[in-house]
């Protein structure tokens, strides 16, 4: 009792010879009128086995049957191909070429052509989902999805999957694996190999707005809106006589969002701030403003 049931059958030649099941006795056939309807589709060309458990106790009694299930006797889909992974500062995208297994009997809907919808026949469907077998994920393995995380709560149709979970300096592996649908059961591919990358935090913060300045004797304050990057280290002050040639005088980043420079009285300056992030990306100048200090 409680223990996990496994049986397995070899599939023999005599396993895909179609078997017509025996007719009930005593039944007379349904006769229906006449009417106006789709013509049936073709019949399944897709062999099945239909299973059912049966408990049995110590005395041999039989309980009640379990619910049947069709296993289609046919291949495992094809896993989908040439998966790539790019990124940017807010989301990882994973993308993949369909399985070689599938072809739709229609081409999608577009603006000249309508969706289309069958009658009388079962449409095997295609879909994929995306597993995180990254080093950082307990009891994952790049060569199977048993204990790795399924980043989908179903699988997907379409052949690109986002992913906004971003961790610099961590290394992402994903292995995608498509779901072919057929009878009512799922298919799973095998396992292809994963794909990684590691998450290097090379783009540079927005750069800081509305830099605004006031001068007074000896003194120049200026006042900014800050990046709204997350991982904002601090800001450098650029000072110049010549707008198009500002150097820093902060030495190091500041990080509050307003700089107070002791200057000469009677000399014009233009200012510009940058934002850096925690990796050092230098965010572009922000506006210039000039002022002169009376």
């Amino acid at each position: 009792q409680s223990a996990v049931a496994q049986v397995e059958e070899l599939l023999t030649d005599a396993a895909f010879t179609p078997v017509e099941l025996p007719k009930a006795k005593g039944k007379k056939p349904v006769v229906e009128d006449a009417v106006d309807r789709p013509l049936p589709g073709p019949p399944r060309e897709v062999p099945w086995r239909i299973f059912m458990a049966v408990g049995v106790n110590t005395k041999g009694k039989k309980g009640p049957p379990s619910a049947r299930i069709i296993v289609p006797l046919v291949p495992p889909p094809a896993a989908p191909a040439d998966a790539t992974i790019a990124y940017d500062e807010k989301a990882i995208t994973l993308t993949w070429k369909p399985s070689s297994s599938w072809a739709p009997i229609q081409p999608t809907a577009s603006d000249d052509l309508l969706p289309g919808r069958f009658f009388g026949m079962e449409v095997s469907t295609m879909s994929y989902n995306v597993y995180d077998v990254s080093p950082s994920v307990s009891g994952a393995s790049p060569t199977s999805p048993t204990g790795s995380e399924r980043l989908l709560g179903k699988a997907i149709a379409d052949l690109v999957y986002e992913d906004k979970r971003m961790d610099w300096g961590d290394t992402r592996c994903y292995v995608v694996r498509s779901f072919q649908t057929i009878t009512g059961q799922t298919l799973e591919s095998d396992t292809p190999g994963p794909v990684c990358t590691t998450l290097n935090d090379t783009f540079p913060p927005a750069a800081p707005k509305d830099l605004r300045l006031i001068a007074t004797q000896g003194v120049i304050s200026l006042i900014w809106e800050p990046s709204g990057a997350s991982d904002i280290a601090g800001y450098h002050v650029l000072r110049g006589t010549v707008e198009d040639t500002l150097e820093p005088i902060t030495p190091a980043p500041i990080t509050e969002t307003t700089f107070t420079d002791m200057v000469p009285t009677g000399t014009s300056y233009w200012y510009a701030v940058q934002a850096i992030d925690r990796a050092g990306n230098v965010s572009p100048s922000s506006s210039r403003v000039e002022g002169l200090s009376r």
